[in-house]
């Protein structure tokens, strides 16, 4: 039987596909390109992987493994027999030209990480390889897109990268992630006797006031998602600015000091959803979301688990930067405070537990049926995953990735969901957006180029006075 931290991303399954979306880019050049470069590039990813079953690790069993679904429960079988020229795949788009627009590309996207996966959507993982390129620097490099996708039940976001890093790609250092960009772990407090008696004294309290949160009133909250979603990204080469955005967070950090990345990026996030709301004519005071939190410290040794709580917390949709106010500062740091709290709370061990306990023991015990309607009676409008910092490009073979996008897979009736990673010392933001919520790719584009603004206005008023520490 799956464990119930897999087994709960088969819920809405028609509707949402639950596969981890990775997509990266290698150049060429337009000129004196490599002839057949996407075979060639197909051709490196099929020898990785042949050689990986071949090896018969069961550190990586798991992502062989047949996923089964009977009386509404998942269970694994070894039977599949995957074969890697089976799930390694080159998708030629239908486009018109010999390139592919930025517009063209993201709505293919957003088909590509909504269908299911190989053998029926039973097996884990596959690997997409676009014959078609898009162009870039004023039409002298050509990027061929690449997919690659793995089933949320194969592990979480963390466990996923480390495979593609380790695995996949060309194996050099062992552990490359820098520092979790969530402040705060909790393994060790979570062999204390007294954290865990704690969560169980508090679970019963934490369960109502979970089922008392209502609704967000607002446009972009969603109580009965559809199969269509969009994807887009934006990252620092393609918004035109003074400063790389990266700097910029850890500016904003390090002048206020413990407020995570997390925080820096909920309270851009509140300005620009305050701007949308109210360009629309709603006032939301605030709005739930949901912030997925590592439960374990990274081993040396990989394992595909989802190790993770999703904690959900109301977030205060606040005015953004006003920089025509001459209180601009001291309503930043105010606002600043009053997220570094919310994140918190959703950090605390205890609220952490709980979350974990539910996660483990409902998705376990109860058949899809039931799961989906519990799912209902949990409001979220929005997710936001925070990756921690990848320090070097990922190379295959020859070929060197650029641009590396990463976005989960939506859950229950979550309508936005949002990613946070930093590759190549760019800041890549994504959102996966239901189209009840969000109607066009365009629109995704304006709220992430809204958001990124945002964070450029907060360190802007920072720059301008004497820091004002938090309290």
């Amino acid at each position: 039987m799956l464990d119930g931290r897999d087994a709960m991303w088969g819920l809405e399954e028609h509707k949402n596909c639950g596969v981890v979306n990775i997509v990266a880019f290698v150049e060429d050049s337009v000129v004196n390109g490599e002839n057949d470069l996407p075979g060639n590039l197909r051709r490196v990813f099929i020898q990785r992987f042949d050689k990986l079953i071949a090896d018969k690790r069961d550190q990586y069993r798991k992502g062989l493994l047949r996923r089964n679904r009977a009386f509404g429960y998942f269970y694994w079988t070894d039977d599949l027999n995957i074969q890697p020229s089976d799930v390694i795949r080159l998708i030629e788009p239908d486009t018109n030209g010999a390139y592919l627009s930025e517009l063209e590309l993201r709505e293919l996207a957003s088909r590509i990480t909504t269908s299911m996966l190989p053998y029926n959507h039973e097996a884990l993982w596959e690997i997409l390889v676009l014959t078609t390129p898009i162009l870039e620097d004023h039409g002298n490099v050509q990027k061929y897109p690449i997919f690659l996708r793995f089933h949320h039940s194969m592990g979480d976001g963390v466990a996923i990268l480390r495979f593609v890093m380790e695995e996949v790609m060309n194996p050099t250092e062992k552990w490359k992630f820098s520092p979790n960009l969530n402040a705060k772990s909790v393994p060790h407090q979570t062999n204390n006797l007294s954290i865990w008696l704690k969560a169980l004294y508090e679970f019963p309290a934490h369960i109502i006031r979970i089922l008392l949160i209502r609704s967000d009133k607002n446009s972009l909250d969603t109580n009965e998602i559809t199969p269509h979603k969009m994807v887009c990204w934006k990252n620092e080469s393609s918004v035109h600015t003074k400063l790389p955005w990266l700097p910029l967070l850890e500016k904003i950090q390090a002048r206020q000091s413990g407020v995570a990345y997390s925080s820096v990026f909920l309270t851009a996030l509140s300005g620009t959803l305050h701007n949308y709301f109210n360009a629309r004519g709603e006032h939301p005071g605030a709005l739930t979301i949901a912030l997925p939190i590592r439960m374990k410290y990274e081993e040396m040794e990989l394992k595909l688990e989802n190790a993770f709580a999703t904690p959900m917390e109301r977030i205060p949709i606040r005015p953004g930067v006003q920089l025509d106010d001459p209180c601009r500062q001291q309503k930043l740091i105010s606002k600043l405070a009053a997220m570094k709290q919310t994140t918190k709370i959703l950090r605390s061990t205890t609220n952490l537990l709980i979350t974990h306990l539910m996660t483990i023991s409902l998705a376990a015990a109860f058949p899809m049926p039931i799961l989906h309607y519990l799912s209902k009676l949990f409001h979220i409008t929005a997710s936001v995953s925070a990756m921690p910092m990848l320090k070097k490009n990922l190379q295959v073979g020859p070929y060197e990735l650029k641009n590396m996008i990463f976005w989960p897979p939506a859950f229950g009736t979550v309508g936005l969901n949002f990613s946070v990673f930093i590759y190549d010392n760019q800041l890549q933001l994504a959102l996966l957006a239901d189209r009840s919520v969000l109607k066009s790719v365009e629109e995704g584009m304006d709220l992430l180029e809204e958001i990124m603004r945002e964070i450029e206005r907060m360190d802007m008023v920072l720059g301008d006075y004497k820091v004002i520490p938090l309290n």
